[in-house]
């Protein structure tokens, strides 16, 4: 998860950016940070290099306002994930108004930066794409679109739906190579040595299948049965 802490106060965002380390750590996400200790410094970066995930930005700053940032940030990038942080909750309408994830108020509290970070990641796990090498072609997939993929020597098919139908496409990589480029999510799991199963589109789950929400059935695995079970109960709970 690429991060830009966006404060002038360097005590609070060297904090803010201990609590997101110490969150990554926890759920085993990557985290990239950079830190910024104005709007104006963090615009001149902002063109030039690759756009962050997600922006914390503090409202009261000297020259251009966290308000005023997070506009221009609308303006050009809609995925960017905008988290306000103040000293004051006078901003909260304006931070709706900008589709801003969160608006956390200071003293900054771990726990709640917890929470708006568990946020983030599930949106981005549902609206991510994932590169796929075809056989004379490399296409683009939304991960949520994937439903499931299954061996076949070095390369893999995958149920992936398009326009409400699930269709299966044949890939160059293979199982293994796609699993690496899946954003690490407790969604995707290994049912079977041949078998990868996004759970989000699992109707039930039996001793020695798993039947798929349009009525396709993988085999799993009686060995590794309970852990899938668990897994996907984790899901919903």
């Amino acid at each position: 998860m690429r991060t830009a802490i966006v404060e002038d106060c360097q005590e609070h965002s060297d904090l803010l950016k201990q609590y997101i380390l110490n969150w990554g750590n926890r759920k085993k996400h990557k985290i990239v940070i950079r830190q910024f200790s104005s709007a104006e410094q963090f615009l001149f970066h902002f063109e030039e290099e690759e756009v962050p995930d997600v922006v914390f930005l503090d409202i009261q700053m000297p020259g251009l306002s966290g308000v005023e940032l997070a506009k221009k940030l609308r303006e050009k990038e809609q995925q960017i994930a905008i988290v306000f942080t103040t000293g004051i909750d006078d901003y909260i309408a304006e931070g709706y108004d900008l589709e801003a994830v969160h608006y956390l108020l200071k003293p900054l509290q771990e726990e709640k930066i917890g929470v708006c970070l568990d946020k983030i990641a599930r949106k981005q796990c549902k609206e991510s794409y994932v590169i796929l090498n075809g056989f004379g072609e490399t296409f683009r997939v939304k991960v949520s679109d994937i439903w499931w993929a299954e061996a076949q020597g070095h390369h893999a098919v995958l149920g992936i739906s398009d326009s409400g139908n699930v269709k299966k496409v044949k890939i160059a990589d293979s199982i293994g190579a796609m699993q690496e480029r899946l954003p690490k999510s407790n969604e995707f799991v290994k049912t079977h040595r041949s078998y990868l199963v996004n759970l989000r589109h699992v109707k039930n789950i039996r001793r020695a299948e798993i039947l798929m929400d349009d009525g396709t059935v993988i085999p799993l695995s009686r060995r590794i049965y309970k852990e899938v079970n668990e897994q996907f109960i984790r899901l919903y709970v």
